[in-house]
This record gives C-alpha cells, structure tokens and sequence, in this order.
C-alpha cells in the first residue's frame, strides 16, 4: 500500500508507519470536532499535541493504550481553539510518530 493513500476527497487520510502502527485523522479542515483513529501494536504510552503556526502548544493530551485500534475523539478540546492553522504531533512512548498539518474553519 502507499505510504499515503487519500480516500473520499481528501477528508480522510490513512499513512502506514514502519511499525506496524496505522494514523488517520479527520476532519480536515475541523471546526466543531477532531477525530484520531491509531492502531498500536502493543501497550503504548500515545502523546497528541496540536501546535499553532507559531510553534506554540494549543492542545496535548496523553494516555496509555492497549494493543489494538482506538478512535480518539478530541471534539470539546478544539472547539475553543482560533480559526488557523496546525500541525498535529504524534508521539508513541515518545518517540516522534507523525506529523500531519490540519486546519481549523
């Protein structure tokens, strides 16, 4: 599979990772909602943090996870955030994962 494959207009994009872990992110452009769906090997410790233009942080979040797929929703956490532009930062045990640029409507 590619390593991005844009499916229905671009409002759903799904990457494969070398580890075996698989990210998919929507609406994009968001306004009332964010959803991240992740799918993890193994128990992990998955860190989320949604950066402004500027570089600075406007929303992080943390939680274990067990092995398997997870739908993350992010909907109450963004509603407040400006108009503008993202970038959305996966980090997994730490370790950078996924970067993708989002933009708030």
């Amino acid at each position: 599979a590619p390593a991005n494959q844009r499916l229905s207009a671009g409002a759903f994009e799904t990457s494969s990772m070398p580890a075996g872990q698989a990210y998919q992110v929507y609406p994009n452009p968001f306004s009332e909602m964010l959803q991240l769906g992740i799918e993890v090997k193994e128990s992990s410790l998955v860190q989320v943090e949604l950066l402004d233009i500027m570089g600075r942080k406007a929303f992080s979040w943390e939680k274990a996870l067990d092995t398997g797929a997870h739908q993350l929703d992010f909907g109450a956490d963004v509603v407040r955030l400006p108009t503008g532009i993202y970038i959305l930062h996966l980090k997994i045990n730490g370790q950078p994962m996924w970067m993708k640029k989002l933009a708030k409507e």
